[in-house]
């Protein structure tokens, strides 16, 4: 039963890793840069300075985005914070894996405008991973 309620909370709990100066309080709410924040995000990637204005004019201040300097430059010139998803970067079974997530991170994970990194959410795609894990604590 141990096992199944793991592979339960593995399945059903989206992994989200903050940047930088993104934290979260006792109560779950958001704190970015010290202050609280509540975002509203869209899942669409602007994909110029016209889609950043019309994403700002209806309200969002939080967009998805990708592990690209420049993006996220435009991101911030335009007063939105910024979720990158890893996906495939979900996993990192040895050492090679491991330099190239660093690979991938290192040039940005710094950025004023990088609010969260996100882990893959999708029950399915957490499956084998979470099988291996379940069978390893047997």
């Amino acid at each position: 039963m141990k096992n199944l309620t793991l592979l339960f909370s593995f399945l059903l709990v989206p992994v989200i890793a903050f940047a930088g100066s993104t934290s979260l309080d006792p109560d779950g709410g958001i704190r970015l840069n010290g202050e609280r924040w509540f975002p509203l995000g869209i899942y669409e990637v602007p994909k110029d300075a016209t889609e950043f204005e019309l994403f700002k004019s209806t309200g969002f201040d939080f967009v998805r985005g990708n592990a690209d300097a420049g993006f996220l430059d435009q991101a911030g010139e335009h007063g939105f914070q910024v979720w990158i998803p890893l996906g495939g970067f979900s996993e990192v079974p040895d050492e090679a894996a491991k330099l190239k997530l660093q690979a991938h991170i290192q040039p940005v994970q710094n950025h004023p405008a990088l609010a969260i990194w996100e882990l893959p959410d999708e029950a399915l795609w957490n499956c084998e991973q979470t099988r291996r894990a379940a069978n390893d604590k047997e």
